[in-house]
C-alpha cells in the first residue's frame, strides 16, 4: 500500500464520543503522515494475530484505525462515519484519565501515543516487507517507525566559562519538537505584537548560561550551552505551548503561523539546507473544540476534519492560514514535511 498510489483522499469523519474532539483530532494528523499510514496498512498479518491485540493493542487499534481512513474497498463509501470507541478504550486502559469525557490537551495526548507506541513496537521489533511476516527479532538497536519518521536530536555543547574546557556534548533525542509561545511572548515583551515560530526557535535553541559542575575546576561554574539540532526527520511535529488557561494576557498573543520554515541556521552542520512546508494543524475554537486542518497527500488540498465533518477549505495554504488567523481558533500543535525543493 503507498498513500501515493491511492486514489481518494481521506475523508473519513471521526464520531465525537463526548469531549473527544482533541482525540479526533490528533488521529486524524497521524492519519494523514504517509509513511504512518504506510507501515500499519502493510503489517495486516503482524498486527491482526492474536499475540498482537494482546501485546500490542494500542498498534492494533491504530491499525484498525487506518483500514477505515482508507478503506481497502474502493466501492466503499469514504463518507463513512468511524466510531472511535476501541482507540478510546484502550486509551483509558493505559491512563483511566481519558475515561473522563472532557476535552483535554492534545498535544498531552499526541506525545502519550507516540511514546506508546514506540514502546510497543520497540518491544517486540517485527521484520516485514510489505505484508509479508518474515517473523520477530530481539535486535533493540533496530528503530521504530516513530524513531524512523519523526524523531529529531539535539546536540548541546558545554563550555566552563573559567577553564575554557567543554564537557562531552549532550545528545538528546525527541519525538516532536515543544516551544513555548509564553516564554517568547516573555522574551519579547514591548518589542513584538505577534509571535512566530523563529522566536520560539531561537530561545529553545539560543546560548544559555547555567551554571554547572565543572570536571576542571572540581567546583560550580557558569557554563556557556549552545544547542543545535544534529539530526532531523522528513516530518516535524512542533507543539505550541501556550501557558496556563486561565491567563488572560497569553490567550490573546498572536502567534504567526509559517507557511513554510527554513530550520538551516540551526542546524549542527550550517551548509545543510533543510526547509519544511505546514502539511497539518490542530486548533481549537472558542467552544474548546477541537478540528484539524491537513493538506491531503494525495490531492494537496486543505481539508478541514471536525469530529464527523469532513470539509474541503483551501487549495491554497496561504488562504488557510489566514481563514485561522481572522477567526477564534489558536494553534496548538501544527505538522510540517519536508519541501520537494
Amino acid at each position: 500500500f503507498k498513500i501515493a498510489d491511492y486514489p481518494k483522499p481521506s475523508k473519513t469523519g471521526l464520531k465525537n464520543l463526548g469531549g473527544t474532539s482533541y482525540l479526533n483530532a490528533v488521529l486524524q494528523l497521524l492519519g494523514q503522515i504517509p509513511e504512518f499510514a504506510e507501515y500499519f496498512l502493510n503489517r495486516k498479518n503482524e498486527f491482526m494475530s492474536e499475540n498482537s491485540i494482546k501485546e500490542r493493542p494500542l498498534s492494533f487499534v491504530t491499525y484498525r484505525l487506518y483500514t477505515h481512513i482508507y478503506p481497502k474497498d474502493m466501492n466503499q463509501t469514504q463518507n463513512q462515519k468511524y466510531k472511535p470507541d476501541g482507540y478510546l478504550r484502550v486509551l483509558c486502559k493505559f491512563n483511566p484519565m481519558y475515561s473522563n469525557k472532557k476535552e483535554k490537551n492534545p498535544n498531552d495526548l499526541l506525545i502519550f501515543i507516540l511514546n506508546k507506541l514506540h514502546e510497543e513496537l520497540k518491544k517486540a521489533n517485527i521484520i516485514c516487507d510489505n505484508i509479508e511476516y518474515y517473523g520477530m527479532t530481539t535486535a533493540d538497536n533496530k528503530p521504530t517507525i516513530i524513531e524512523d519518521v519523526l524523531s529529531w536530536g539535539k546536540v548541546s555543547d558545554q563550555i566552563c566559562s573559567v577553564c575554557n574546557r567543554s564537557k562531552e556534548p549532550n545528545v538528546q533525542f525527541f519525538n516532536t519538537f515543544d516551544l513555548d509561545i509564553s516564554r517568547a511572548h516573555q522574551i519579547n515583551a514591548g518589542k513584538k505584537n505577534e509571535i512566530s515560530i523563529y522566536d520560539c526557535l531561537n530561545i529553545y535553541l539560543c546560548e544559555k548560561e547555567k551554571s554547572l559542575f565543572c570536571h576542571n575546576c572540581l567546583k560550580l561554574q557558569q557554563t556557556y550551552i549552545d544547542s543545535k539540532i544534529c539530526s532531523i526527520n522528513k516530518n516535524i511535529l512542533f507543539l505550541l505551548d501556550r501557558g496556563a488557561d486561565n491567563n488572560n494576557e497569553l490567550a490573546k498573543i498572536k502567534f504567526k503561523i509559517e507557511e513554510e520554515i527554513d530550520l538551516g541556521k540551526y542546524l549542527k552542520k550550517e551548509k545543510t539546507n533543510k526547509k519544511f512546508e505546514l502539511y497539518g494543524i490542530i486548533s481549537n475554537n472558542s467552544e474548546n473544540c477541537y478540528a484539524c486542518d491537513c493538506k491531503s497527500p494525495i490531492d494537496k488540498k486543505w481539508y478541514r476534519f471536525c469530529n464527523e465533518d469532513v470539509n474541503i477549505k483551501f487549495d491554497d495554504t496561504q488562504m488557510l492560514i489566514n481563514d485561522i488567523s481572522t477567526t477564534n481558533y489558536i494553534s496548538t500543535n501544527t505538522s510540517n514535511r519536508m519541501c520537494n525543493n
